[in-house]
């Protein structure tokens, strides 16, 4: 070889893949410890090449890495234990010996069962692009914001989130399954439920399948009692008489402790 090959070869940038070297009893075999480091190599790359950082909440100077459904956040551990008791008490945990979980990009925190876009909305709150600035605008994205803050027990953003969907229209089927599944007051779906009493149109297969069982037996009860008082179907107009009396048909049928049913009555 030349010398100037021989320069250049030794010029060369060190290889960042995993150095097997053979062990002495063999030119072709390597060691437990080689073969499991190998494997360990690989894990990692095929995993990481299935998922991406966030393009705004992968911060470089996090200190926690998240992974949901193939996305990654860094985020920072204070802004998080400040807000969440979940968040808290999760970081409390001691890590066993040797676990580096949440550390990097090869091993995250995997996060089941989480929506990445509500997570992400949610996330978007704790670090706004513009102080003071919110990008929330749908009742959908709220809902979505509601479910993150209720599972991490973010109580303001609970809060807030149930505060905007009070002033937003949301249709009646989406209200009633939302409030009912939170344990919302539910005075506040009474004008939702007296919507569905009165109108004129069946409730379609998707729509009777969302609302349960109960809730469908419930509404043709009340429906009923409002046609047998002439206020079904609803007729144009307002009348403040008239919406009261659905209003109480509504509390009697589904607020009431005697408006329990048992739909299924054996033979």
């Amino acid at each position: 070889m030349s010398t100037a090959a021989s320069s250049a070869s030794q010029a060369q940038p060190p290889s960042r893949s995993l150095e097997l070297s053979p062990s002495p009893d063999s030119q072709v075999a390597y060691s437990t410890q080689q073969v499991v480091a190998l494997q360990s190599v690989l894990r990692e790359t095929c995993a990481t090449s299935k998922m991406h950082k966030h393009d705004n909440y992968y911060f470089d100077d996090g200190n926690i890495v998240f992974e949901v459904e193939g996305i990654l956040y860094r985020l920072h551990r204070s802004i998080l234990e400040r807000h969440s008791p979940v968040f808290r008490e999760l970081f409390m945990v001691p890590l066993p010996d040797g676990s580096n979980e949440g550390m990097s990009d090869w091993n995250p925190v995997v996060l089941e069962g989480i929506d990445p876009k509500g997570f992400t909305r949610l996330i978007s709150l704790l670090y706004p692009q513009t102080l003071g600035d919110c990008n929330v605008a749908t009742a959908d994205e709220w809902m979505s914001i509601f479910d993150q803050a209720e599972r991490w027990q973010m109580g303001y953003l609970r809060e807030c989130a149930l505060n905007q969907l009070r002033t937003t229209y949301i249709s009646p089927i989406p209200k009633i399954v939302f409030w009912m599944r939170y344990h919302l007051p539910k005075t506040e779906i009474i004008p939702s439920l007296i919507d569905l009493i009165t109108r004129p149109d069946s409730l379609s297969l998707s729509e009777a399948y969302e609302l349960g069982l109960e809730m469908l037996v419930k509404l043709a009860h009340a429906r009923d009692i409002a046609r047998d008082n002439g206020l079904c179907p609803r007729s144009t107009g307002f009348s403040v008489k008239r919406d009261e009396a659905l209003a109480r048909i509504v509390h009697k049928v589904f607020f009431s402790q005697e408006s329990t049913f048992h739909t299924l009555t054996p033979c």
